[in-house]
């Protein structure tokens, strides 16, 4: 006759089958690569693994090397000009190219390296073109709104067809507002924007029929395509840098380690992690087996916040981070059960021994993983591009790690041990320790001699 089962054991066996079915659709949408439902031009969802941004040294890509030089008239120095622009051309190419990285080269020159780039691509150029966007309401005549001053952001935008949304800086929403008043007055009505020379030629304009006090505007005409929208954004907005690019030299540079390297080395360690999964069910039983669950909750995880933070970079740097994030895990999980193991060899009771020895590994794990965050934190702060992705994976693990190991582990423990707290074996505990009981002697003296009393 089956044993009819409690409340409390009923409540972890949905707690398991729910875990379980969440874990299989996660692992699902980390690995495995499905077409996006209701889209028109195909897309493919390629899992959060696909989506981990890759450095160049794993999937190549193009390097390109620009001098720089301060505009004529300004008072800057060449130093922060270039610290400045290096900002603002990574803050332009992490809208298309999210793993590209910027950083300057010597006392004159910057390098922008974009993995998976080809070197036809016309960004290279456009970045060191960069042309100031100047408003007018009379042809070629007196500017009001200064693009290189003037302008905060722009962006690709379709709106009936395509053009740029821009935004304004303060004090150019007012110079915009005062503009459009003026043209509003005028007799053609119109706003006239040109690109690098207002003595040039006009890029577009705009009705203007009365003051707009806005932060932002879209131009465009219907005959501009998403790569004319996109290639006017890098002009403009490269007509703000604070100093001037041009294009040196530009590279394309093959995967250092390898076509195949990434995946042999993602198969390297899945075979490393189920290897360490069979250790750990061998040494501690059930427990390695909720261990290895955790695991893999851990990993789905893992790769899910790696996709998600746009500053981490997968590069072979990284990928030793990863290996240290999940050594994190597994000592901490091992730490646990030795704990427990030793609360159970001391005579007491499985649940008993399974609480007192999770809430004693709790301050070791605790310090390990603060000191980790601690380096990984004065890396992210003071290191180069490459050592901030390192730094950020070993923050994101870390931290996932302890969470693993004090909050998803502590459940699954508490939901077994509601199901099985009276059965050694299926834990691998050893033996419990005897402790005989102890007879104290105790000598009183009288005058009249000893007497012992036990």
């Amino acid at each position: 006759m089956a044993r009819k089962l409690n409340r409390s054991q009923k409540n972890s066996i949905r707690n398991f089958v729910a875990m379980a079915l969440l874990t299989v659709i996660g692992l699902f949408f980390t690995f495995c690569s499905i077409p996006v439902p209701f889209s028109s031009t195909g897309e493919i969802f390629n899992g959060f693994a696909g989506s981990v941004s890759v450095g160049m040294d794993l999937s190549g890509g193009v390097s390109a090397v620009y001098d720089c030089a301060l505009p004529e008239g300004s008072e800057k120095s060449l130093d922060s000009a270039i610290r400045s622009t290096v900002n603002r051309v990574s803050d332009l190419l992490n809208r298309e190219y999210s793993e590209a990285v910027v950083t300057s080269l010597g006392s004159s020159q910057i390098l922008v390296e974009v993995s998976g780039a080809e070197d036809n691509d016309s960004v290279f150029s456009n970045i060191g073109q960069g042309k100031t966007l100047y408003l007018t309401y009379e042809e070629h005549g007196k500017v009001y709104v200064d693009g290189s001053k003037d302008i905060k952001n722009m962006k690709a935008l379709f709106q009936s067809y395509w053009g740029v949304l821009i935004e304004f800086t303060e004090e150019g929403q007012a110079h915009f507002a005062e503009l459009t008043r003026l043209a509003g007055e005028s007799s053609d009505q119109k706003i006239h924007f040109y690109l690098g020379d207002v003595e040039g030629e006009e890029l577009t304009y705009m009705q203007c029929t009365s003051e707009i006090n806005e932060a932002s505007t879209f131009i465009g005409n219907s005959d501009w395509s998403e790569d004319n929208a996109i290639t006017y954004i890098y002009q403009i907005v490269g007509g703000t840098f604070e100093s001037t690019l041009t294009l040196k030299e530009i590279t394309t540079v093959s995967a250092t380690l390898g076509d195949n390297t990434l995946t042999l080395v993602m198969i390297a360690l899945a075979v490393a992690l189920l290897l360490v999964m069979i250790l750990m069910w061998v040494r501690y039983g059930a427990l390695g087996l909720l261990a290895d669950f955790a695991m893999l909750i851990y990993t789905v995880l893992f790769v899910f916040l790696m996709q998600a933070v746009t500053l981490i970079q997968l590069t072979m740097s990284g990928i030793g981070a990863i290996l240290l994030s999940y050594l994190f895990l597994i000592d901490g999980m091992i730490i646990t059960f030795e704990k427990i193991r030793n609360e159970y060899r001391l005579g007491k009771k499985i649940p008993l021994s399974v609480k007192n020895g999770i809430n004693g590994s709790f301050w070791t794990i605790f310090d390990t993983s603060i000191a980790g965050l601690l380096l990984s934190v004065v890396l992210c702060i003071a290191g180069t591009p490459k050592v901030l992705s390192f730094g950020l994976i070993l923050v994101v693990g870390i931290a996932l790690s302890f969470f693993v190991n004090q909050v998803l582990l502590r459940g699954f423990a508490k939901w077994y041990v509601a199901l099985n707290g009276t059965k050694p074996k299926s834990l691998h505990f050893p033996k419990q320790v005897k402790h005989e009981k102890a007879t104290d002697e105790i000598v009183v003296e009288y005058e009249g001699g000893d007497v012992n009393e036990k």
